[in-house]
């Protein structure tokens, strides 16, 4: 470990001078650089935190590049794996909806992350519906994490229609619950996560995957947070077609002006969007291949899955429907499952016929400007239903 003190020693000699020449989000993480640099040297552990810091923030490491050209090995092999050996913060924002029900049930039990939260938003159904829901879930599967409600209608603009074509009228059609008791957390969505992320004793990875009405407004109220986000892993969007308009995906459409601010708020963006999802299709086969897993977790997506394929089907012709949200969670345990693209995006807030569609530019025309975003674009579907199994074994038997 030692040679590893002595580049982290290098790289705070050369801080001011690179933070001097680099962008602001870099100027923004130079104490809390500092601060992780001593306490490494006192505690002879190097945090996670500093190599999140060091590879992960894309324009970080594009700042550093001239010092360290081969920048991978300031690392061993041996030293990197210690390092990310500690689980990973995350917050759910969800809108359950089947798919964020299974997202959860990914996320819950995996030993390499960390859920410090559920959070809620209008999206699949209204506010009311949705929380019930997520509760329902933590309560049947013994997920003991705060949930709270958040925002019931987009920051700007009236919210569209609730996706009842997909969901059902309750958002979860489909299992049946024994009565809620599990409580409501009191706290505001947008409060929490506030609240959380700046508490957290390393960065915290927000994994949105409704509308993005509560993130965009905890980052308004407290910009702080956004020096302690390691980053967004989102679903939504499209760089091809839409699923409400032929320009938009529903999340993105839902809250356009939120996702505007997310999108551009610094801090980098993993976009599982519709191009990504849509070959997560979960035929038939999957469902009775995950029937055969005798656990709460099997049954629930069991019982989920055979409604959400019907109404998919029903809907959009697919004989198996897409599981969207889970795509985030399989990313965070599994980054290799699924590979993205660096590119620019923004999203088209001009209330046209393509207001909400998520323009990528995937062929990097823009030049001049930054790469904002990673852009899921092909899916290890075999690897992907094997994490999806692994996660449902890990609750109780039945």
């Amino acid at each position: 470990m030692v040679n590893v003190y002595q580049r982290l020693s290098h790289l705070r000699k050369n801080c001011n001078r690179v933070l001097n020449e680099s962008l602001k989000v870099v100027k923004m993480h130079k104490k809390r650089m500092e601060y992780l640099y001593i306490r490494a040297k006192k505690t002879k552990k190097v945090d996670k935190t500093f190599y999140h810091m060091l590879f992960c923030f894309h324009k970080i490491d594009k700042t550093f590049y001239p010092l360290w050209p081969k920048r991978q090995n300031i690392l061993n092999e041996q030293e990197r794996t210690e390092i990310m050996s500690d689980k990973r913060k995350i917050i759910i924002d969800c809108d359950p909806g089947h798919d964020d029900a299974v997202a959860i049930m990914l996320a819950a039990r995996n030993p390499k992350i960390e859920l410090l939260g559920i959070t809620t938003v209008r999206g699949n159904q209204t506010i009311e519906k949705v929380t019930k829901n997520a509760l329902n879930v933590c309560q049947y599967l013994g997920i003991g994490v705060p949930v709270c409600k958040g925002l019931g209608e987009a920051i700007v603009r009236q919210s569209p229609p609730v996706e009842e074509r997909v969901h059902g009228d309750s958002g979860l059609d489909g299992p049946v619950f024994d009565p809620l008791t599990k409580q409501l957390d009191p706290r505001h969505a947008v409060d929490f996560i506030i609240e959380t992320v700046l508490n957290a004793d390393s960065p915290v990875t927000l994994v949105p995957t409704g509308p993005l009405s509560n993130i965009a407004m905890a980052i308004k109220k407290e910009p702080k947070i956004l020096e302690n986000i390691d980053e967004i892993v989102l679903m939504g969007g499209a760089y091809q077609h839409g699923n409400v308009t032929p320009a938009a995906e529903f999340n993105i459409y839902a809250d356009a002006e939120a996702a505007h601010v997310v999108f551009s708020c610094g801090r980098r963006v993993v976009m599982m969007g519709l191009d990504l999802t849509r070959q997560a299709l979960c035929y038939p086969e999957i469902v009775e291949r995950m029937d055969k897993v005798k656990t709460k977790g099997g049954k629930l997506f069991v019982d989920l899955m055979r409604f959400f394929c019907m109404t998919q089907k029903r809907t959009f012709g697919w004989a198996g429907g897409p599981l969207h949200d889970p795509t985030t969670i399989a990313y965070l345990i599994d980054p290799s499952c699924i590979e993205t693209k660096d590119m620019y995006s923004e999203i088209d807030i001009t209330g046209g016929q393509s207001h909400g569609r998520t323009n990528c530019d995937f062929f990097n025309l823009m030049k001049d400007k930054g790469m904002n975003s990673k852009v899921a674009v092909k899916l290890d579907v075999e690897k992907f239903w094997d994490i999806v199994e692994d996660n449902l074994k890990r609750y109780d038997s039945i």
